[in-house]
């Protein structure tokens, strides 16, 4: 016989309490080598079972490791600095503090003690193997591995009424990083608040939006009591305060585990990584999802995943698959058809209403909040829309000339061929691009823009100014009255290059028969996108008609 030693934290995937108790003298059990001990005469084993299964890569050597590997360990330490994991053979790697992808950095608890909550010694992770040095014995992992999950997580207590997609009410009590903040979920039966975590890319539906919602928003209104869901139960209850995710779940509901999902089921999630031959996407409570090329809606060759997707996006997904063996969902992006209450959210012009009133919000909370000359122009400039000024052309980039204001603040223009770089040219402000920090600016106005409290109003005609990303401008010419077109068709087209709709400026588009919508709070018009009939949609099934053999 050889004789074979199982350390204690190999005994099962979870801690146990009394092994000796668990397993009789002389059963014989399923075990996988973890290391020969030649001077001891004996191996060292495991009883897991995620590791005796894996079909992830295992390695036993130097000669095994290269970079970006995705391999499988088990923790023996939890350290301040992070976490120390046992590969096969006599293979031993660190996982640093940077490289976990939960840890949140809170001001009442140290590192270690927040490690301690989130992960166990003797737990089994999925790890890549960042890089090695085999002449001084180091090999640095991460645990950010897109489409695996740490197994065995150490859950998070929850409320008794606690449950994925619920409505909630939380406030902020820390935001000290602009990755993630602190919350406590506002409860009445419950004495003691409910500590809860945001991420960054949970702050918003819109990826430009995410950072400056937790610079100037979240980190100044701490009191402000506001809407979330519950998200995720893992080491920490994460929530979301996507406008989009919330006003879904109040209509329908969400998966709350893995078996919960269906074939054919729309759901919404968050894009989590971006590569060359797919998506993985974050579904409620960390399920994950893939949806490899062939399932995404690009637009010919010049569409690539990274130029319509964007890390962070809400998108809706339909489910094709369910991968039992990796616990994962196939689903598809494509255009999808949605039934009852949810079919309003993927809608163009709803979309395009919350991502006006977070950025109209967002340009406030920067008028009174914010420092510097931008921040006093929004103050003393109160109606900046339309606002008279003058731009000197300093660059040309496509289709745009790139200038400053007369203040010196920076502005953006459509190409003109009867000007160029040097140039002083006389415009109005029609829009702010706040990622880029930079005004819109148009050259064709001919009258000053006018207001209406009118919600009712309908127009007849209207002339385009300019097409940005997601949108074009537009001004109507019976009223003066400026409006915004979408240029993508549902949610998940909303950073597409190739425009659903495209317009060129000074072109003239009809809207009479559209119905304008009117913002109360912040004045604005969208025309409601208008999906061009397909030629299938004049037929009816049972009717005859003429065709030509091909």
């Amino acid at each position: 016989y050889v004789n074979g030693f199982v350390p204690i934290i190999h005994n099962a995937d979870i801690p146990i309490k009394e092994a000796l108790n668990k397993f009789a003298l002389k059963k014989q059990v399923q075990c996988r080598v973890l290391q020969v001990d030649p001077s001891r005469q004996r191996l060292i084993l495991t009883m897991k079972k995620s590791l005796i299964n894996t079909k992830i890569p295992v390695v036993h050597s130097y000669n095994d490791l290269q970079a970006n590997l995705i391999t499988i360990g088990v923790i023996i330490s939890i350290q301040d600095y992070g976490l120390l994991v046992k590969l096969f053979g006599d293979l031993c790697g660190l996982v640093p503090k940077t490289e976990i992808g939960q840890l949140q950095t809170l001001g009442s608890t140290n590192i270690k003690s927040q490690l301690q909550q989130m992960f166990y010694v003797g737990q089994t992770v999925s790890c890549k193997v960042m890089n090695f040095d085999e002449e001084h014995k180091k090999i640095t992992l991460s645990l950010k591995v897109p489409g695996k999950m740490t197994f065995g997580s150490k859950l998070a207590p929850i409320p008794a009424d606690f449950s994925i997609g619920k409505v909630i009410q939380w406030t902020v009590t820390e935001c000290e990083s602009d990755e993630h903040l602190i919350a406590n979920v506002i409860t009445e039966r419950r004495r003691k608040p409910i500590t809860v975590t945001l991420t960054r890319n949970h702050t918003s539906d819109f990826v430009e939006h995410q950072s400056l919602l937790m610079r100037l928003d979240l980190s100044s209104k701490k009191d402000q009591q506001r809407d979330g869901i519950y998200w995720s139960h893992l080491s920490y209850i994460n929530i979301s305060m996507k406008k989009i995710l919330i006003e879904f779940c109040r209509r329908s509901t969400l998966p709350q585990k893995f078996d919960d999902c269906i074939v054919g089921s729309v759901v919404p999630g968050v894009i989590q990584n971006i590569f060359e031959y797919g998506l993985f996407i974050d579904l409620p409570n960390s399920i994950i999802a893939f949806a490899p090329h062939k399932h995404l809606d690009l637009h010919g060759s010049l569409e690539s995943i990274e130029k319509k997707y964007r890390i962070g996006q809400t998108v809706f997904v339909r489910i094709l698959q369910l991968d039992e063996g990796k616990q994962r969902c196939i689903v598809s992006l494509k255009s999808l058809m949605y039934d009852g209450e949810i079919t309003e959210l993927n809608q163009a012009d709803y979309v395009l209403r919350c991502y006006l009133n977070e950025k109209y919000q967002l340009i406030q909370d920067m008028t009174q909040n914010g420092t510097g000359p931008l921040s006093k122009f929004f103050q003393e400039t109160k109606t900046w829309i339309g606002f008279k000024c003058r731009c000197v052309i300093e660059k040309r980039v496509d289709d745009w000339f790139v200038g400053r204001l007369e203040n010196g603040l920076p502005a953006s223009l459509p190409y003109d061929a009867h000007y160029s770089i040097g140039d002083s040219i006389e415009g109005h402000i029609i829009d702010f691009n706040l990622p880029a920090q930079q005004f819109i600016i148009t050259m064709d106005l001919k009258k000053p823009i006018k207001y209406s409290t009118n919600s009712s109003q309908t127009f007849t005609q209207c002339t385009i100014l300019c097409q940005l990303p997601s949108y074009a401008l537009a001004i109507t010419q019976d009223s003066n009255q400026l409006v915004h077109l979408p240029t993508f068709s549902d949610l998940n087209s909303f950073y597409s290059i190739s425009s659903t709709a495209s317009y060129k400026r000074t072109q003239q588009i009809d809207i009479t028969s559209i119905k304008p919508y009117r913002s109360e709070e912040f004045h604005y018009f969208i025309i409601p996108f208008q999906q061009k009939k397909s030629s299938i949609q004049n037929y009816q099934s049972n009717e005859i008609i003429p065709v030509t053999i091909i």
